[in-house]
C-alpha cells in the first residue's frame, strides 16, 4: 500500500528503501503525536477523546482539546479540507489519513529528504507549528534519540 502513496502524489518508480523510509517517518509522527504507533491512533482527537467514525474529519475540537487536530497525524480542519480536495479523499480512513500526511510532507519539501533517509533534516524542514510534538518543535514530546529508535525499528535507513 505504501508504494501507492508515491504514485498518487506524482512519484514514479519508488524503491523499497524510499517506501520503507516513508513508512518509518509516518511511524515517527504517530509516535511523537500519540506516544504509540498502533492503529488506535487513527481514532484519536486532540485532547484524547475518541472518534466513533472515520467517515469524515470531525471538524470541531475534541472534548478536552484546543484544536480540531484529529487522527493519527493530528491534522487540523483547514489542512484536512485542503488535502481532501487536492487528493479527492473519500473519508477519514487510515488510508486517507496516510495519504494526507504524505501529501503534507511533499508540500513542505520534506518528502525528498525522507526518501533519502535524512531523518533529522526532514524534521527540521517542517514548519514549527506542524506536528508540534516532533523533536525541536514547540511541543516536543520525544527526543531525537527516541525518534531514531522508532524510525529504525520501522525499517528506516539513514544515508
Amino acid at each position: 500500500m505504501i508504494l501507492n502513496f508515491f504514485k498518487l502524489i506524482g512519484f514514479t518508480k519508488p524503491t523499497d528503501r524510499t517506501a520503507t523510509n516513508l513508512k518509518a517517518f509516518l511511524m515517527v509522527i504517530k509516535y511523537c503525536e500519540h506516544g504509540k504507533t498502533d492503529d488506535a491512533v487513527y481514532y484519536i482527537r486532540n485532547g484524547g477523546s475518541k472518534l466513533t467514525s472515520l467517515a469524515s474529519h470531525p471538524m470541531g475540537k475534541g472534548a478536552k482539546g484546543t484544536t480540531s487536530a484529529s487522527g493519527a497525524y493530528q491534522i487540523v480542519k483547514g489542512t484536512w479540507l485542503e488535502v481532501k480536495a487536492k487528493l479527492n479523499l473519500p473519508d477519514f480512513s487510515p488510508k486517507s489519513q496516510d495519504l494526507a500526511a504524505v501529501s503534507i510532507l511533499k508540500s513542505k519539501g520534506a518528502l525528498e529528504l525522507i526518501k533519502r533517509g535524512k531523518l533529522e533534516q526532514a524534521i527540521k524542514k517542517l514548519p514549527y507549528k506542524l506536528w508540534t510534538s516532533l523533536p525541536g518543535k514547540f511541543e516536543q514530546q520525544k527526543t531525537i534519540a527516541q525518534v531514531k529508535v522508532v524510525y529504525e525499528k520501522a525499517g528506516g535507513k539513514y544515508i
